[in-house]
């Protein structure tokens, strides 16, 4: 599994850095020092990972309402649940781009985003990654969507539903990674979603980014959710 950092174990539970650093100092996280940074084991952090307050994330229903009304597409939400989307947006996009420190950013996002789709990291062969770029099932986000301005040849991310995912990985080889030797970022969505909905979203591609562990990618993140709000404001 790996070593990561305090700040990334924060990412994974969902909960701020500080909490991390509380767990450390009372022994309930196992972590060592390695020079100035302590490190946790994720086999370590998988085991308190059902045992941690992950902040009341948003449900995959609330998740894709939020969504939905972010791309201008909620016409099948009742009412109240639309109401209710547009606040939380309303709230993310006064909150998230003043977020000082960018893994609490990166927390936040994932309580408000983290269920939108399930994650899943995976290895191909760099020559198969243009094929995979321009398979219809695979609906580009994240790094390799051009509002990300990333400019990631090297990896491929994108949305697909759960009955493609198998197909895909079949016929482009893919192998499940770690997150230090993945290429390849899947975002499975459940058959009732169209995947095409999340493409081209800036709240999407700001919670992909975030996901990422980089401070580039979670600035660009911020950066577009912040861009989002000054249109909103205009």
């Amino acid at each position: 599994m790996g070593l990561i950092s305090a700040p990334e174990a924060a990412v994974q539970l969902g909960v701020s850095r500080t909490r991390i650093q509380q767990r450390i100092q009372d022994g309930s996280l196992p972590a060592r020092k390695v020079g100035r940074q302590w490190v946790i084991d994720q086999a370590d952090l998988r085991e308190i990972a059902h045992h941690t307050d992950p902040g009341r994330p948003l449900s995959r229903a609330s998740a894709g309402a939020l969504i939905a009304v972010a791309a201008d597409v909620a016409d099948h939400l009742s009412p109240w649940a639309k109401s209710r989307a547009r606040a939380r947006l309303a709230q993310l996009l006064e909150e998230a781009p003043h977020e000082r420190d960018l893994d609490d950013f990166a927390v936040l996002m994932l309580r408000t985003l983290g269920h939108r789709a399930a994650r899943e990291l995976y290895r191909a062969s760099p020559l198969d990654l243009a094929g995979l770029r321009d398979d219809a099932r695979m609906h580009l986000s994240g790094l390799s969507s051009p509002k990300a301005q990333m400019s990631a040849l090297d990896v491929v991310e994108g949305y697909s539903r759960a009955g493609d995912r198998d197909a895909l990985v079949r016929d482009h080889l893919l192998v499940p990674a770690s997150a230090d030797r993945a290429n390849v970022v899947l975002h499975v969505v459940d058959e009732a979603v169209d995947p095409e909905r999340y493409k081209d979203i800036d709240l999407v591609i700001a919670a992909d980014l975030a996901e990422h562990p980089g401070p580039r990618e979670r600035a660009r993140a911020q950066e577009l959710l912040a861009e989002r709000a000054q249109r909103r404001g205009a």
